[in-house]
């Protein structure tokens, strides 16, 4: 945080900011304008923001003045973006690519482009196969190199593997190693009008009869996919769900998910796992086990991140 005019941290800037995290961190305190923007005067970004409902989901749309927009699900990812712009600007980016810089901290965004509504009615055929082990598997390192072939295949073979890189968090993070360097490029190439076309995007928001904001999509089997997943059966005619990594809903619920962007603590986690499943000493879990293994203060987290999207919330309704 950086104030409007000497880029110096004055007490009252500081006072302010140790308010503000203190109510955060209690729950105490209304929290007011002044401690969302943390500066002498208004900052005035030239970016913006526009609240889109879109069935049960609250997008806003971020546009800056050139350059493709982005929508986002959370006021608190809007009060990143800007304090992003805002940093870029001063460092002499005039027009700081929003995609790429989301992109860098693995924040879930969306970029749709308005397109026609496809002509096909019927639901395209999965792209990926269901594997199924026996009780009592053993799982040894070449389990994992066979599933990670699998989890790039598929998304560096089909344009709308790129949607893992748009959820953020853990699918963001799985995407990065699969696409080896090229994330950037293609998140910028999307979305396919071919494969929204074939039925492998979703429609965000309807325009009128003939168009709407689509952006391209990862259907639960394809997640699995990129999770690792494998069914074994338990007893007769039941399953029981494994994977190498968490479901998204799981790791955003998760302490390290919850702050909405990929933290220093969450690679170093990220890094352990890897190392664990190399040396045969970590095997794929189920849910359940994922959320009970990543606890990680996962209520003190939520706790401090629901206090914070309200303040961000100020903020940005006030804008």
């Amino acid at each position: 945080m950086v104030e409007k005019a000497t880029g110096a941290y004055s007490q009252e800037f500081m006072d302010k900011a140790i308010t503000f995290m203190k109510d955060l961190c209690t729950g105490g305190g209304q929290g007011t304008l002044s401690h969302c923007d943390l500066a002498q005067g208004r900052l005035q970004t030239p970016l913006n923001v526009r609240r889109l409902p879109a069935d049960e989901i609250i997008y806003y749309a971020v546009t800056p003045p050139d350059g493709p927009g982005v929508w986002v699900t959370t006021a608190a990812d809007v009060c990143h973006i800007i304090r992003i712009y805002r940093y870029e600007s001063s460092r002499g980016d005039a027009q700081p690519d929003l995609r790429l810089r989301l992109l860098d901290l693995g924040i879930p965004f969306l970029c749709p482009r308005v397109l026609p509504h496809p002509q096909k009615t019927v639901e395209p055929g999965s792209l990926v196969q269901q594997l199924v082990r026996s009780p009592g598997y053993k799982w040894v390192p070449a389990d994992y190199a066979s599933y990670v072939s699998r989890r790039d295949s598929f998304i560096v073979g089909h344009p709308h593997g790129r949607a893992a890189l748009l959820l953020g968090g853990m699918m963001w993070r799985l995407a990065l190693d699969a696409l080896h360097g090229t994330a950037e490029d293609v998140v910028c190439a999307g979305p396919s009008e071919a494969a929204i076309e074939n039925g492998f995007g979703r429609l965000v928001t309807r325009v009128d009869g003939t168009s709407g904001w689509y952006e391209e999509h990862i259907d639960p089997l394809e997640e699995a996919c990129i999770i690792g997943t494998y069914f074994v059966e338990t007893s007769p005619g039941q399953w029981a769900e494994i994977s190498w990594w968490p479901k998204s809903t799981t790791w955003k619920c998760c302490g390290y998910g919850s702050p909405g962007y990929w933290t220093n603590g969450a690679e170093e986690w990220y890094q352990n796992r890897l190392r664990e499943i190399m040396k045969g000493t970590a095997q794929p879990m189920s849910q359940m086990q994922w959320r009970s293994f990543l606890r990680h203060n996962a209520s003190a987290v939520r706790k401090f991140s629901g206090r914070y999207e309200s303040h961000c919330k100020l903020s940005v309704d006030a804008r």
